[in-house]
């Protein structure tokens, strides 16, 4: 993969955190856990994420469950769609 395709990946999955953000049900809870999970660059554990965004465990886990799926349905249905040309001119 070169550069220019990992930078454009990056972007995408931007794009996909700041839709997610917006999302009318605890968006900015979602996009914490997405980002301190699987984003920044040393993950944090559940167990600091929940003490940080102030959940219970079984809160957390539901939030969790729900931003996972969000994340894919923004990445999948959302962001992606409109770049199926420039990967398939790439192979």
């Amino acid at each position: 993969m070169s550069v220019a395709e990992t930078k454009q990946i990056i972007e995408i999955i931007d794009k996909a955190l700041k839709h997610l953000k917006t999302h009318p049900k605890q968006g900015q809870i979602y996009h914490d856990i997405i980002t301190y999970s699987y984003i920044d660059k040393e993950a944090m554990p559940d167990d600091v994420i929940m003490r940080k965004l102030n959940l219970t465990q079984s809160t957390y886990y539901r939030y969790k469950k729900k931003a996972i799926e969000l994340m894919g349905i923004a990445l999948w249905g959302y962001i992606i769609p409109p770049l199926r040309d420039y990967w398939n001119n790439l192979q």
